[in-house]
């Protein structure tokens, strides 16, 4: 008879044959499950390093799979050696256990390239835009801030929701013309009615404060077009003059006349028997 390839697991398969074999404990004979898997084993001439390349094996199912691990896990931490790995999985290479100090200083490489990318970025916008773009707006956008903050939950401890200025706020911070009233940042997007607003109520408390006259707000004025110009009309002696003016009136009583005769319907009285006797 050939010996067993596998040694450790058929010892182990047997262990588990003995835990559940009812003739030890005096009880009737029963299967246990285990004893086609014994055979199986015994008869196998190939040498497994993993339990799960038993699968092929007859008798061997996914319980006894299962137990056969968990034994050789405990049989390689006991004795220290490393723990095999199913054919068809790479072993894991085990990460060097990084040091506070290797953290830190990953840390600071990763801020500095983060830094060196934002500095990449901002050259780039200044180049293709020809310079850096600065608010024309920074007293409007500094109120538009605070309106913003008030009504951000964020800072309260409460769920992060929208205050409805992000929009204004991203509008105003990339418009670059110059606005003396808030009514002439209506025709920015994101910056609405309720907003125009509060920034008067600003502006007009900032020139209180600060002794300044406030701005007025002059809407800009459609220029009408320009007249059309009307083609000359030709100057008539008073002989054609007076023969067109006979035209006119002419066609004029020509149709005033048409239309009176179609608008006119003669009323058709009954005649009564009285009349008609005295006719005949």
């Amino acid at each position: 008879m050939p010996a067993c390839a596998n040694p450790l697991f058929l010892k182990w398969v047997k262990g588990f044959h003995a835990e559940k074999n009812y003739k030890k404990r005096g009880g009737p004979p029963r299967a246990t499950g285990y004893e086609n898997a014994i055979r199986g084993i015994q008869a196998c001439t190939t040498k497994f390093e993993h339990p799960s390349e038993l699968k092929g094996v007859p008798g061997v199912g996914p319980t006894c799979i299962e137990r056969l691990t968990e034994k050789l896990e405990g049989h390689c931490a006991r004795n220290g050696i490393d723990m095999p790995q199913p054919k068809g999985r790479a072993k894991k290479q085990a990460r060097p256990k990084e040091t506070s100090e290797s953290l830190g200083l990953l840390q600071r490489l990763q801020d500095l390239e983060r830094e060196t990318r934002s500095e990449e970025d901002k050259d780039e916008n200044s180049e293709d835009e020809g310079g850096p773009s600065v608010c024309a707006n920074p007293l409007f956008l500094q109120w538009l801030q605070e309106f913003h903050d008030e009504k951000d939950y964020r800072k309260r401890g409460g769920p992060p929701r929208a205050t409805g200025y992000e929009n204004a706020l991203r509008s105003i911070e990339a418009c670059t013309t110059k606005y003396e009233h808030p009514m002439e940042l209506a025709v920015l997007t994101g910056v609405g009615p309720t907003c125009i607003d509060r920034l008067t109520e600003k502006l007009e408390a900032y020139c209180e404060l600060e002794g300044l006259e406030m701005p007025e707000y002059r809407p800009k004025t459609k220029q009408r077009g320009l007249p059309k110009k009307r083609e000359p009309t030709q100057t008539l002696t008073g002989a054609e003059a007076i023969s067109a003016l006979k035209r006119t009136t002419a066609k004029k009583r020509k149709s005033n006349a048409n239309e009176s005769d179609e608008d006119y319907q003669p009323s058709q009285k009954r005649r009564t028997g009285r009349n008609s006797q005295t006719r005949e």
